[in-house]
């Protein structure tokens, strides 16, 4: 286990979190130049807090510091806030933990597979100015998971992790996981109405069984890297999140009502009801009425009910199929029109 801790530790070094005390080194000869205070926010795009280890990184090349260095010095405290003095200057920050593992703020480069090549922490746009005597507000959004794609049944949908925690968990895999057996992926389960499903993995495509209902998904931090945030402070690894849940719609069916345009009087065709959903033969009872004459009720096989019309007088009448909304499907109705013609009588 012993020879495991230099990877550990060179994993933590490339994102410039340091599992511990940061000396800040000043430039030989370089000029006081007082302190600010900075008043620090972490929150995800919930708003929700965050508990995080802060880095700041200075653009004149001295050390990092970090913040929730308790009095006395020791290892850093992480937290959601932090009010501390600082010396004034610009910053970039970089915060190890929630569910973006890493997020950066000022700084020319947040990629782990850079900074592991050997590339520095250097401040970039949207870096932060210290001013000396006064307070500077800062509020860092650190990103969740999320649902992407078109909900309805068929139509499958993904669980988005912030690319920061994917591209980790994909560092610490190239390093075999450390050695500890332990996956670097998130573990991801869907649910219904807020019920686990039984289904696992990144991708969901809802059934029949879902339409009408919602889904949402409920993801795990991985593993390893839950293990490893541990030793940076209590919550930086963030306990399950579930995704905002989106509705699956019900199927509304398409019905195709076949009658002859034409009857003789006397004549009793028959009519044909078919209920599809797209390319999908619907099952159930559909309902058949002529004008308003007692319905009747047939079972739909293969997507296909067959009913007698009735003896009728001469004149135009309507047909009516109504499919009553069942399972996954809305209701649905089709009628139609035909003439019954009286039957010529034949010369004697």
């Amino acid at each position: 286990m012993r020879s495991r801790l230099p990877r550990l530790t060179a994993v933590f070094a490339a994102t410039a979190l340091i599992l511990g005390t940061v000396a800040v080194a000043t430039p030989a000869n370089a000029i006081d130049p007082g302190n600010g205070i900075i008043a620090l926010t972490l929150v995800d795009d919930l708003g929700r807090p965050v508990q995080g280890a802060v880095e700041l990184v200075p653009s004149d090349g001295s050390g990092p510091v970090s913040l929730g260095v308790p009095d006395g010095g020791g290892t850093p405290v992480a937290a959601a806030s932090f009010a501390e003095e600082v010396p004034a200057g610009t910053y970039g920050a970089m915060v190890m933990g929630g569910w973006a593992g890493i997020t950066c703020v000022g700084l020319s480069t947040c990629s782990i597979a850079t900074l592991m090549g050997g590339a520095g922490l250097a401040v970039g746009a949207g870096a932060l100015t210290i001013t000396e005597g006064a307070t500077t507000p800062l509020t860092i959004t650190i990103a969740t998971p999320r649902l992407t794609g078109t909900p309805g049944v068929g139509r499958p949908l993904a669980v988005s992790i912030p690319s920061s925690l994917s591209e980790l968990g994909a560092a610490l895999g190239g390093l075999g996981g450390i050695g500890l057996g332990l996956s670097s992926d998130p573990v991801v389960a869907w649910n219904r109405n807020g019920a686990p499903t039984g289904v696992t993995g990144l991708s969901y495509t809802p059934t029949g069984a879902d339409a009408g209902s919602t889904v949402s998904a409920t993801v795990t931090y991985p593993p390893l890297l839950a293990l490893m945030l541990s030793s940076v402070g209590a919550g930086v690894a963030p306990a399950p999140f579930t995704t905002a849940a989106v509705k699956i719609n019900k199927l509304t069916p398409s019905i195709k009502l076949s009658v002859p345009g034409k009857v003789l009087q006397g004549q009793r065709p028959k009519a044909y009801v078919n209920v599809t959903s797209g390319t999908a033969l619907v099952g159930g009872v559909v309902t058949f009425a002529v004008d308003k004459l007692r319905a009747q009720q047939g079972v739909l096989r293969s997507g296909l009910a067959t009913f007698t019309l009735p003896k009728l007088k001469p004149g135009k009448h309507k047909v009516t199929a109504s499919f009553a909304a069942a399972g996954a499907y809305n209701a649905a109705k089709a009628t139609k029109t035909f003439v019954v013609k009286v039957k010529k009588q034949k010369k004697k």
